[in-house]
């Protein structure tokens, strides 16, 4: 499969879902939270068929990060750091990071966006909840989930070095 060369269009309604505590990445989340039950109408955890087909779409037949072709459209952003994660991460702080993000990202509470962690790990959330729970999403070990949202050119990359990325056309 080539790979896309422009940012795709994303069907919401053809999707399916797990349940939150059903699902190995569902579960990840859940232990990463401590208040997860306020966050379970906001998290929506893809089924693997569902997280397979966005990573498609959205990456070609990459099977990592890493192998993703310079052809694709995400090669084609161009790159910004906009805040470091790590040192706030290290400490649990969340407030500086959230700031660093709004300022960064003009995009409404409300909208949707999908974490991309891998070829088999994908939840659909919103852009608020991400900011003020980025602290659940993000692990250190992490190789550099994407945070792309549905319908808007902006992409979000959450570097392993421990800074966010913001990708422009």
């Amino acid at each position: 499969m080539t790979p896309p060369t422009e940012k795709p269009t994303y069907r919401i309604e053809d999707l399916e879902f797990d349940a939150l505590k059903e699902s190995y990445f569902g579960g990840l989340l859940v232990d990463n939270n401590m208040n997860i039950e306020t966050l379970r109408d906001s998290i929506r955890v893809l089924s693997e068929l569902s997280a397979s087909i966005i990573w498609t779409v959205t990456f070609g037949a990459a099977n990592s990060k890493a192998a993703i072709a310079e052809s694709n459209w995400t090669s084609h952003l161009t790159w910004e750091s906009c805040g470091d994660w790590l040192p706030y991460y290290n400490k649990a702080d969340s407030e500086p990071v959230e700031q660093q993000l709004r300022q960064s990202f003009n995009w409404s509470e409300e909208q949707a966006v999908l974490f991309i962690k891998g070829p088999l790990d994908c939840i659909l959330t919103d852009w608020g909840t991400f900011v003020r729970n980025w602290l659940t999403f993000v692990e250190y070990d992490d190789d550099g989930p994407f945070l792309v949202p549905i319908n808007m050119e902006d992409v979000l990359r959450i570097s392993p070095i421990g800074t966010f990325l913001k990708g422009v056309t």
